[in-house]
């Protein structure tokens, strides 16, 4: 029978060991594997070591962690930090955007990354570049319609001309939040 004094770790697994042989081996094979592992796997801080962190203008408090690196960051006025080595066992020497250099905790950094508050990658200049991309897009899909030239530079700067049809208003400044429709004799005329 197990007692309330057998919860403890080593006490449990001396219980479950004694009375099966299967959980000994199997306790034993994982033991070793997790050994294997340990002494083949290149550190995860070592990994980091060299790369460059930006902070999102976003603010993701997952937990105290990642909220208070946040706020920190921003008190030190950096946009991103760049892990340049192992401060000691548990804190990374990292390199400030403002120059300045700082130790800050292995696992904050990690739950920062997790919870993407930390991107490896700049967002500023993602945003810019999906917008160019997006903006290419665009124009390549306005000249296969085969609008007149007119038509086209004005869709393409995003202006609206006379003449124009429908589908080249809402292509150059997008659908319209509200339609008024007038019902008459004459027709529906929209607006």
């Amino acid at each position: 029978m197990i007692g309330p004094s057998d919860y403890s770790r080593n006490s449990f697994s001396r219980v479950c060991t004694k009375s099966n042989p299967l959980i000994a081996a199997i306790i034993a094979t994982l033991l070793s594997a997790a050994v294997f592992v340990a002494e083949n796997t290149p550190s995860f801080a070592a990994a980091k070591i060299g790369v460059k962190y930006w902070l999102t203008d976003e603010h993701r408090a997952h937990n105290y962690e990642t909220y208070y690196l946040h706020t920190r960051f921003e008190m030190l006025e950096t946009k991103w930090i760049e892990v340049v080595g192992e401060e000691n066992v548990s804190h990374y020497a990292v390199r400030l955007s403002n120059g300045k250099l700082d130790a800050v905790r292995k696992d904050w950094v990690d739950d920062a990354i997790t919870a993407k508050v930390l991107l490896t990658y700049n967002p500023v200049d993602k945003a810019k570049a999906d917008a160019a991309a997006a903006e290419k897009l665009r124009a390549e899909r306005i000249k296969a319609k085969k609008w007149p030239n007119e038509i086209s530079a004005a869709v393409l700067d995003r202006k609206i001309v006379l003449g124009m049809t429908r589908e080249q208003v809402e292509t150059s400044w997008g659908k319209p939040q509200k339609i008024n429709r007038t019902v008459g004799g004459w027709g529906i005329r929209e607006q």
